[in-house]
């Protein structure tokens, strides 16, 4: 399901005009179940939004329902009687018009996600680099990745996405990048007080070397470092550890790295760089 081509963005909402007009009933009890629902609105997120964008698209009149409600903008209202800021309530409404309206995704698989998650994949849907086609994989990366680690996948694409546009690289590419997305794995230990200790020395150790706070980032160099002293010099295993030490440096730094053999001169990693 898609919106059809006269519909325009004003601010972060989708807006497909006329609004519609509704009684005055209908804007009393869209009202109470705004004022219930955001008591709850961890829980009921995806209702929330639902009828918060119902009473934005809906107009008494012909003059949106906040004024009628007795306040002289949407601002003014979502501050004083669901308290929160506009920013926000925008948020609410761009999940349920981007993923649900414009994309056609159900309910079901809107509300297993957090609201927060949500939020992040309603912007992709915005910028049209998640469609109806690619879903379920920005689904499944969204689940399988905390909030922290989404906000850095989605702001990677849309940057990706922007420098396509002005690119010859088809759309299709950028439309493609969630099924090759890394698969995210969570790790969880229980510690006792002086592991902990040596896990928070190395992580110190490793953040002043990398300059960066990323502890993913950080574990996987203090593992690599490990298996770079113990692994033998000949093999597969060489090479592989190589070329994972250079995807760390790259992804730390933000740089290229080129491995040359000191004996042979050979290019054992990024050889395509060379080119």
């Amino acid at each position: 399901m898609s919106l059809p081509d006269d519909v325009w963005v004003r601010g972060n909402i989708v807006e497909d005009e006329p609004i519609k007009e509704i009684t005055m009933d209908d804007a009393r009890d869209l009202r109470k179940k705004l004022q219930d629902l955001r008591i709850n609105i961890s829980q009921a997120y995806l209702d929330f939004a639902e009828t918060l964008w119902t009473a934005y698209k809906s107009k008494i009149a012909g003059q949106p329902l906040w004024k009628s409600w007795g306040y002289e903008s949407f601002e003014e209202y979502a501050n004083i009687e669901l308290g929160m800021k506009r920013s926000k309530a925008y948020h609410f409404m761009q999940i349920w018009g981007e993923l649900r309206v414009r994309i056609g995704l159900s309910k079901k698989k809107i509300s297993a996600l957090e609201w927060s998650k949500a939020r992040e994949l309603a912007s992709l849907a915005r910028s049209g680099i998640m469609t109806m086609e690619n879903a379920d994989e920005w689904i499944d990366a969204a689940e399988n990745a905390n909030v922290i680690e989404l906000v850095e996948t989605v702001k990677t694409a849309k940057q990706a996405h922007r420098e396509n546009a002005n690119s010859s690289t088809p759309s299709s590419t950028v439309q493609a990048m969630a099924s090759n997305l890394e698969k995210i794995f969570r790790l969880s230990v229980v510690l006792m007080e002086d592991q902990y200790d040596n896990v928070m020395k190395a992580f110190e150790l490793a953040e002043k070397q990398a300059q960066s706070n990323k502890r993913n980032h950080l574990l996987d160099m203090i593992c690599l470092e490990y298996i770079s002293n113990n692994v033998g010099n000949s093999g597969g295993n060489r090479i592989n550890t190589m070329q994972r030490m250079a995807a760390l440096l790259s992804r730390t730094f933000n740089v290229d790295t080129v491995i040359i053999d000191k004996n042979t001169e050979d290019v054992l990693v990024g050889e395509h760089l060379l080119k």
